[in-house]
């Protein structure tokens, strides 16, 4: 299930909390564990991580494996990657690895848009 969209809060506007459905509800929460002193919380959009391989590192590391075994006569391997070809690589690596990571690891963390501070 996406938290993308949704919203979340907290007391220092660095580290947020929560899964709501809208801003009042975050809000709501954030207010049932307030003490005298605070006089600010924020609130903020969830946004999903979004992970994808750093293809240009990739082929930069295959280059240099084809050097370490084939030396001198794999010295220009890969130097010549045309733009079509590394967004095909790029798109194949990205669906295999984001298929990978959403069935064994997905993020239990996320980043925070539109953030707001709000008066108590």
């Amino acid at each position: 299930m996406s938290r993308e969209g949704n919203w979340c809060y907290s007391y220092n506007g660095e580290e947020f909390t929560g899964d709501y459905d809208n801003r009042e509800d975050a809000i709501d929460e954030a207010m049932s564990y307030v003490d005298e002193e605070t006089l600010f919380i924020y609130v903020g959009k969830i946004k999903e991580i979004e992970l994808s391989a750093d293809v240009d590192m990739l082929i930069e590391r295959l280059a240099e494996h084809a050097y370490e075994r084939g030396g001198d006569y794999a010295e220009d391997y890969l130097d010549n990657v045309t733009k079509e070809e590394f967004r095909e690589l790029e798109d194949g690596i990205n669906d295999v690895l984001l298929k990978w990571i959403d069935k064994y690891h997905k993020p239990n963390f996320w980043e925070v848009v539109n953030i707001e501070k709000v008066k108590i």
